[in-house]
């Protein structure tokens, strides 16, 4: 191997380019760190990120202006049912909580019907419930993934308490059937509900043609408009426009991983770069001679770029494997509890990148500009 060759220095000094191939693999934690924030979107993604079946309209206030509006609306919805999604359904929206990877509890939307035969039509049209599934009044579906994170079985019997306060339920309700559907999914029946909410619910199941997700789900979005436009201040929501209202809530954690990515990018670019210089002043007689022999501004440069660049490729999949160990673990540990990483953080992967270059681009262009310095008649 020529000695010139970028991983030549590599391989007559292991130790020293380990330390600075982990120093340069540190950028790695930004992906664990999006893979953290990002979960919590993931959760909502699983079960939202896909064409609505149903439409939901509701009040999202106490308002008695926002109230009587519902009200009025509730009078005339069937005028507003799309041909594609006329079956109307008076439904009630339950919020329930469930423990993030983070540690704390975080809350998303269930629906209870109050009418056993209301479910048996959701469940005919949807392809995300099992056929099997049959509810009757008092009880409940849950996902499995759900039913681990509250440590419930089939049989138990769910009522609000100090001790269990994950949904509040009018009545006690059993846990029928636990179902493998991804996401935090719970539907139910209970007559003793109010059924405040309407759905426009899909007529016919996606196999009927005319009848595809996507078709459904731009009439309903059309339908959405319509009401919005008439009725401006009740709530309006589809799949979309609720995964997009829970981005923007949640958007402000991406600015958080951002700018830890750019601190951690700023320090670790001072603390590489001046380990580096070290390393490089050390080599002034070899690269003086290097350009005495006559190698080239763009030869040194390649020789500079990389050997920086493959002690960074070194140490980025070091980290990432680091990375997948820790995610492998948390999952192996939480997995049971419904706690894990469902996805890929692609937010992780860019803040990773943009820190990574942080610390590289200047690490290169610094110390070129040094070793173009050293001259053999000098040393």
């Amino acid at each position: 191997m020529s000695t010139f060759a970028p991983f030549s220095y590599i391989r007559r000094n292991r130790a020293r380019s380990a330390v600075l191939a982990l120093m340069l693999g540190f950028t790695a934690v930004c992906f664990l760190a999006g893979m953290y924030i990002e979960h919590q979107q993931a959760v909502f993604e699983l079960s939202y990120d896909k064409p609505s079946d149903y439409l939901l309209v509701y009040s999202n206030s106490n308002s008695m202006e926002i109230v009587n509006e519902l009200r009025d609306f509730g009078e005339v919805c069937e005028d507003y049912a799309p041909d594609k999604a006329d079956t109307v359904i008076g439904v009630s929206n339950l919020y329930f909580s469930y423990k993030t990877i983070m540690g704390y509890d975080n809350s998303t939307g269930s629906i209870l019907f109050r009418k056993e035969e209301d479910f048996e039509e959701f469940n005919r049209v949807m392809t995300d419930v099992p056929d099997e599934v049959v509810l009757k009044d008092g009880e409940i579906m849950l996902s499995q993934t759900l039913a681990n994170n509250w440590g419930v079985k089939e049989g138990d019997v769910l009522e609000y308490s100090e001790d269990w306060d994950k949904a509040y339920f009018a009545d006690p309700v059993t846990v029928k059937t636990i179902v493998d559907i991804p996401g935090m999914v719970l539907y139910g029946v209970s007559s003793e509900v109010n059924g405040d909410t309407v759905m426009f619910l899909r007529s016919e199941p996606d196999t009927v043609s005319g009848y595809d997700r996507q078709t459904v789900n731009d009439v309903l979005e059309d339908a959405g408009a319509k009401i919005s436009a008439d009725y401006p201040h009740i709530q309006i929501q589809t799949n979309y426009s609720w995964l997009n209202e829970i981005k923007d809530q949640l958007s402000m954690f991406k600015y958080i991983l951002f700018a830890i990515a750019f601190i951690i990018g700023l320090v670790l670019a001072v603390t590489v770069n001046a380990a580096f210089s070290a390393a490089y002043e050390k080599r002034k007689y070899e690269f003086s001679i290097y350009k005495a022999i006559g190698f080239s501004k763009s030869q040194i440069f390649g020789k500079v770029a990389g050997e920086v660049l493959l002690l960074d490729l070194i140490g980025l999949i070091t980290g990432g494997l680091i990375c997948l160990l820790v995610i492998l673990t948390v999952n192996y540990i939480l997995g049971p509890q419904g706690i894990y990483f469902f996805k890929v953080s692609v937010t992780g992967i860019l803040s990773t990148i943009g820190c990574n270059l942080m610390v590289v681009v200047p690490t290169i262009l610094l110390n070129l500009k040094r070793v173009r310095k050293y001259d053999v008649t000098v040393y």
